[in-house]
């Protein structure tokens, strides 16, 4: 197989199950890209649960599962960038939620542009056990998708660029 179009990197440490709708997500948005792709999976000191519920990937040929206790989210990411064959990253955690047409229309902006450009979500949406921890940020840098991508040249390195679920800095 030559090299995919679009590498998927999740990383993964306490999720356990919650990982499942993540993994969802995922399959569901990866079928509106006709693109080849492939999915990294970084176990990074994981427990017991998390480790068990990747298992059920080993014998994916699309998917890749690495191990390791580097317990750092930075080290743990760059890992699986230099593992990744793809033209293009995604990065997601275990515990995050993708919709089913962003990696679609993130490639449709990235094949059209030619400078280096990081696409990321004009919006997220965090939740958690108690409503202080339900919030919705935009990013102010945010654009539409069927604008003219915001380019940060010089911050994309080597044959990959990136897309990017990005915060606010």
């Amino acid at each position: 197989m030559s090299n995919p179009v679009l590498s998927v990197i999740v990383t993964a440490h306490a999720e356990g199950l919650l990982a499942h709708k993540t993994m969802l997500s995922i399959e569901q948005a990866l079928s509106q890209v006709k693109d080849s792709y492939e999915i990294i999976i970084h176990i990074d000191n994981g427990d017991k649960d998390t480790t068990k519920y990747f298992s059920r990937y080993e014998n994916n040929r699309n998917i890749r599962i690495y191990k390791n206790n580097f317990k750092d989210a930075g080290l743990s990411r760059n890992f699986a960038a230099n593992k990744s064959k793809g033209k293009y990253l995604a990065f997601l955690d275990a515990d995050d939620l993708i919709s089913k047409n962003w990696y679609a229309s993130a490639l449709r902006i990235l094949k059209k542009t030619k400078e280096p450009v990081i696409v990321h979500t004009a919006a997220n949406l965090t939740f958690g056990t108690n409503l202080g921890n339900q919030v919705l940020w935009l990013q102010k840098d945010s654009f539409d998708l069927t604008e003219t991508p915001f380019c940060l040249p010089g911050l994309i390195c080597g044959r990959l660029v990136s897309l990017l679920r990005v915060r606010c800095f």
